[in-house]
């Protein structure tokens, strides 16, 4: 199984990048891009890199059959005749960046609230007490899912979906995301049941009046639509939240300086999703065969789009394992690139800065353990804790 070290993976994707910049896998028989300007490349090329085939890793083959689905906006090249008005479908406008600058606010109070919780205590189990909840409200309140949502099982969903691979695991995992999964889409089918008699102003009654070549949507397509809003929006935020949390606390100059000058910010989420992609790897498939750096890569081969790896290209960027605030363009490639552009970007870079605007009106200090010691989502496809305790410090 295709493996890289969890708390640090960039020493290893950098010697791919630079070693192998084509680099074949075995057994799996799977290929690595890295370089960034491969990865870019590649990413909007869907002629000779295609989607079609990434259900493969989405729904696997060793989920039983009532736990297969079409998530068909992410599984559909831009090429494809309704890829453009099933894409307009989830890219809503609650999802783009002006109308989520309207929720600041709310945001604001969720993060208040939560902070409000463990602010006399030293210690916090920063994942459980903060990232998730705060994400899970504000996922909720977008999709107008406020009273329904299910947070338990949510965040049982999101860990089990983490947990998707080709490879079959052992069999109590197969089944606990079985389980998530099957209680998630009784979810949804409550939800669009209920705005079918009580249409509301949210993303699923949108749905339920949208229409494709004249044609409504059915349920299953509504489901498949709130699990890719839920993929974009609502897992990336969790890690993307715990990685800034650990940097800030192994680089006291860096929280020193973010907390005299708040308006850095902004800054600070864009470096931090540069330097770690809560997401590492975008899947594709050749169509024919593509040769690069002497190398060829046959057709119909899986080929992993090492998005990490490219976000730390030294050909791309200098220093490019430090953080440095204001690098411009802003060009890294975390959500992808090109019309597949992962649609919880917005969502994802929103509510990260609002939770630190607001912790760190709070906190003047921060350590934590080192990041080999925390327990990581033991995942390649995914970079993030499941536990941080964390020691704060707060301004007197």
């Amino acid at each position: 199984m295709l493996t890289f070290p969890l708390s640090n993976p960039y020493p290893a994707y950098a010697s791919i990048r630079e070693e192998h910049p084509v680099f074949h896998v075995q057994p799996e028989d799977m290929w690595i891009i890295s370089r960034y300007e491969d990865v870019k490349a590649a990413s909007k090329d869907f002629n000779r890199f295609t989607v079609e085939k990434r259900m493969e890793l989405m729904s696997p083959p060793w989920l039983s059959k009532k736990c297969q689905h079409d998530l068909f906006v992410i599984s559909q090249n831009p090429s494809s005749a309704k890829h453009g008005q099933y894409r307009a479908l989830v890219n809503t406008s609650a999802f783009m960046a002006r109308s989520l600058s309207k929720l600041r606010p709310f945001m604001e109070e969720i993060a208040e609230s939560l902070i409000a919780t463990f602010v006399d205590k030293q210690e916090v189990e920063f994942i459980e007490h903060f990232a998730y909840p705060y994400v899970n409200a504000v996922f909720a309140r977008v999709t107008g899912l406020d009273d329904a949502i299910d947070s338990e099982n949510v965040r049982k969903y999101t860990q089990a979906m983490e947990l998707l691979y080709y490879e079959k695991p052992e069999d109590h995992i197969v089944e606990y995301i079985e389980d998530t999964y099957l209680r998630q889409q009784l979810f949804y089918t409550s939800i669009i049941t209920d705005r079918r008699i009580k249409p509301q102003s949210d993303i699923v009654s949108e749905l339920i009046k949208a229409e494709i070549d004249g044609e409504a949507l059915s349920d299953a397509m509504i489901r498949s639509a709130l699990d890719i809003l839920f993929r974009g929006g609502y897992q990336n935020p969790v890690h993307v939240i715990g990685n800034g949390l650990l940097q800030l606390a192994k680089d006291p100059t860096l929280l020193s300086s973010v907390l005299r000058q708040p308006e850095k910010i902004p800054a600070f989420v864009d470096e931090l999703l540069r330097l770690y992609s809560p997401a590492p790897i975008s899947l594709r498939h050749t169509t024919q065969p593509v040769t690069l750096h002497g190398i060829t890569i046959p057709a119909e081969a899986p080929v992993l789009l090492l998005l990490a790896a490219a976000n730390r290209d030294p050909r791309r960027y200098t220093n490019p394992d430090s953080f440095e605030f204001n690098r411009k363009p802003k060009d890294y490639l975390t959500f992808g690139n090109g019309p597949n552009i992962c649609i919880g970007m917005a969502l994802t870079r929103i509510q990260t800065q609002v939770a630190f605007e607001c912790l760190l009106s709070h906190i003047s200090n921060i350590s934590c353990l080192s990041a080999d010691e925390l327990e990581w989502v033991d995942s390649p496809f995914v970079h993030g804790v499941t536990k941080l305790p964390a020691n704060l410090q707060y301004h007197n």
